[in-house]
């Protein structure tokens, strides 16, 4: 019984360094953090530009409506510019 015990103890401290090698492994580092930091204040950047020009695109589309709305009112009944029924 004395033979197994220090065996037992050395695979669990096999096991629990092969497991803290693992986590090590997985962890991010410092300089990783600063990269996707860099990054994520690009991107944020990038969609506030986007909603920018979303905006705009809104605001020419309601103009191209408004105008042709303008148009159809302006038109004669019957032309071939009026709505079809």
């Amino acid at each position: 019984m004395s033979n197994q015990q220090p065996e037992e103890n050395e695979n669990l401290l096999n096991f629990i360094a092969s497991t803290v090698e693992m986590i090590r492994d997985r962890m991010a580092t410092k300089d990783d953090i600063a990269r996707l930091d860099s990054k994520l204040i690009k991107l944020g950047g990038k969609v506030d530009k986007l909603e920018v020009e979303t905006t705009v695109i809104r605001g020419e589309v309601e103009q191209v409506h408004l105008r042709l709305d303008g148009i159809e009112r302006r038109s004669p009944r019957g032309s071939t510019t009026s709505r079809p029924r």
